[in-house]
């Protein structure tokens, strides 16, 4: 309880000290009297100091006898509080101090590389160097983030410097030092205004796409709003499937020869059947049966190694033993609404000892020349170990070249999950030992590791965020990470996000990511449900932002849950598939702006 000022009278206390005076002569007392406070902190003082001297015992006994314990408590009370107020506000300002410096050096990097690409497009085009205010079209702001991104992902520190792109953390200094060696500073100062007002003027057209910002602290969970998924349509097919599905793939190549393949979506099933459905007009165009492809089992895992080549590996039936089989491929010749044509090749070499677990692709283009068609993925395997495959033959009908290369990943246990990043050539990769290794695949060696709490399942990337990657996990809560490929290896996670199940989310229940590039759903574990985060609303590490019940799907079982659900490329439709292997087709409307009711 805090005790009035006012209790203490300056008559009482007066008529006290003269009282004091005429008893005892020896003392001395000072003729004004000092402010509380004041003598508190000389209390306090000579406590702390542990002097013994009879001067400063007396001093601290005439306080003491002039304040009663309750104001000497009172005023400590006072301070205390007063200097823990003062320390939250410290805190506070220290970290936007924090975050206001990562953001200068930040676009500080982002000045000086345009600068420095500008300036080497000006010694490539002499013509251009006197004229650079007068030929400002030639150097539009599109035109510079097409050919190089802003920001590049940041290598390994043990990679030649030759390669190495410009770090993050360059200042503006050290690159006008680098500039001014080669132009004069009256080039480097046009030059630098010249972007500086033409970023400024790309601000309110980057203002809708936040999520190109270069702050990752600060491009999620930051509105109160979401956009919402609103229904328009659901297309039910209960005898799309004789067995559960276990992968929907979509071509997301852009074909150059036939644009049908683009509207290609392979499936397959646990009885080991591959088939080929066209989403445009939402039918099945081709089924290869059981054993066409692999003997007494089914397709584990497959990607789009090319615009038209399918490859895949066998699931492990029972114990991991003895390899039979190997990777397949298919080369897609023609197809159209009605029939898929194309060529199944089995490979010869088997690497892995215990069976391949994924399989995912690294382009068309890498590691082979003009002349030759070819492609190339990585497997992974149960026994720990990853291959790079490069494919080549010297036409569409002639017989495959296989060439492997061991990838010396640090993994001790089942790789469950391989992504490529063409831009960089890194391998990302995820284990049951909880760990997300980087490998660069030209210089051939790690790049980067990183430890989460529980296994990783799935590595999903979106052109429209290319800087982040989401990170899937086995748990309860928070199955979800945001990760920045440029800062992997340090504080990397943006965003953690998930929903409550009653088991570890299993990594044949796959997730999906909208082409927007902040919307996420998964399927529900416990019901024919989906589940929806929009990673710009400032609530979504609390729970999924809304949720959707397929009423097709639960019409027919209450249990049932949903494997995977996809964002059709190009199209606001929905492909489902749940356990009760039931097909849906969902046309939706994305809602912008939905406020949650509090």
């Amino acid at each position: 309880m805090l005790l009035p000022q006012s209790f203490l009278s300056t008559s009482s206390l007066k008529n006290e000290q003269e009282t004091k005076t005429k008893g005892t002569t020896s003392k001395q007392y000072p003729a004004k009297r000092q402010r509380r406070n004041d003598q508190v902190y000389n209390t306090l003082t000579d406590v702390s100091s542990g002097s013994s001297s009879d001067t400063d015992s007396d001093e601290a006994s005439d306080n003491s006898d002039t304040y009663s314990q309750k104001y000497l408590e009172n005023d400590i009370s006072i301070l205390t509080t007063k200097i823990q107020h003062q320390q939250l506000k410290q805190r506070k300002y220290m970290e936007k101090l924090r975050v206001l410096d990562k953001t200068i050096r930040k676009n500080t990097a982002k000045l000086g590389e345009l600068t420095q690409k500008l300036i080497t497009q000006q010694q490539t085009h002499p013509r251009h160097t006197n004229s650079i205010s007068t030929h400002s079209t030639s150097f539009e702001a599109p035109n510079i983030v097409e050919e190089q991104p802003l920001f590049s992902p940041i290598k390994s520190d043990n990679r030649s410097t030759d390669d190495t792109p410009i770090s993050m953390k360059t200042t503006l200094g050290r690159r006008e030092s680098v500039i001014q060696k080669t132009h004069s500073d009256k080039i480097v100062s046009s030059t630098k205004n010249k972007i500086v007002s033409r970023l400024k003027g790309e601000d309110t057209n980057r203002s809708s796409s936040r999520n190109n910002s270069s702050d990752s602290s600060n491009e999620w969970a930051y509105q109160n709003s979401f956009d919402m998924i609103l229904r328009k349509k659901e297309t039910v097919d209960k005898e799309a499937f004789d067995r559960k599905t276990r992968q929907l793939l979509f071509n997301r190549v852009k074909s150059n020869s036939n644009q049908h393949i683009e509207d290609l979506m392979a499936v397959s099933t646990l009885n080991g059947e591959l088939q080929f459905w066209d989403t445009k007009y939402r039918k099945k165009v081709k089924a290869l049966g059981s054993d066409i492809i692999f003997k007494n089992t089914w397709i584990e895992d497959m990607c789009w190694s090319s615009e038209t080549t399918l490859a895949m590996i066998p699931a492990v039936k029972g114990e991991p033993g003895t390899i039979e089989q190997s990777v397949v491929v298919v080369d897609i010749i023609s197809s159209n609404k009605d029939n898929v044509e194309g060529c199944i090749r089995t490979l010869m070499n088997k690497p892995h000892e215990k069976g391949l677990a994924v399989i995912a692709s690294v382009g068309s283009d890498f590691g082979t020349n003009s002349m030759q068609d070819g492609s190339s993925f990585v497997t992974a395997g149960i026994d720990k170990t990853a291959y790079l495959w490069k494919l080549t033959r010297d036409g569409p009908s002639g017989d495959y070249v296989e060439t492997l290369h061991p990838l010396h990943i640090r993994h001790t246990s089942r790789i469950q999950a391989l992504y490529v990043d063409k831009d960089t050539d890194t391998l990302f990769s995820g284990s049951a030992d909880y760990r997300l290794c980087g490998y660069d695949l030209k210089k051939e060696i790690p790049t980067f590791e990183t430890k989460f709490e529980n296994r990783v399942n799935h590595i999903n990337s979106n052109a429209a965020t290319p800087n982040n990657l989401l990170i899937s996990l086995s748990r309860k809560t928070d199955q979800f990470c945001l990760v920045d490929k440029r800062c992997v290896g340090s504080k990397e996670i943006c965003l953690q996000f998930g929903s409550v199940e009653d088991e570890n989310l299993s990594r044949y229940i796959r997730p999906d990511w909208h082409g927007n590039g902040y919307t996420v759903v998964c399927g529900s574990q416990a019901d024919p449900r989906l589940k929806f985060w929009d990673m710009r609303y400032i609530n979504v590490s609390k729970g999924p932002s809304f949720t959707v019940e397929m009423q097709g799907i639960s019409g027919i079982s209450k249990s049932s849950r949903i494997s995977q659900s996809v964002f059709l490329p190009n199209r606001d439709t929905m492909v489902t598939v749940a356990s009760t292997r039931v097909l849906t087709w969902m046309d939706y409307i994305m809602q912008p702006g939905i406020k949650p009711l509090i």
